[in-house]
């Protein structure tokens, strides 16, 4: 498989620190997508959609483990069932 980018995503959180780990607790945060001109015409007519879907490769990934103890559980998971930033690419 060969990836190639189409652009970077750049949010207001630098460090895993002081990252919101629940989607609730990120309200107001604010990011952007900075598309490659050449793939910036595929952009066009998707106003008016509920949503898209965003697929990216984390490039700070640090060393991921297959289970891990998510935030405020007791109990190892499998890393896929969770939001657990440290994932293979």
């Amino acid at each position: 498989m060969e990836f190639r980018q189409i652009g970077t995503i750049h949010s207001e959180f630098k460090e895993a620190s002081g990252t919101p780990i629940q989607p609730g607790a990120a309200k107001g945060a604010k990011g952007r997508i900075i598309v490659l001109e050449e793939y910036a015409e595929g952009l066009s007519d998707l106003e008016g959609f509920e949503r898209i879907w965003i697929i990216y490769h984390f490039d700070r990934s640090c060393e991921h483990k297959p289970k891990v103890k998510p935030y405020l559980d007791d109990v190892e998971r499998g890393l896929f069932a969770t939001r657990a930033p440290c994932r293979p690419n």
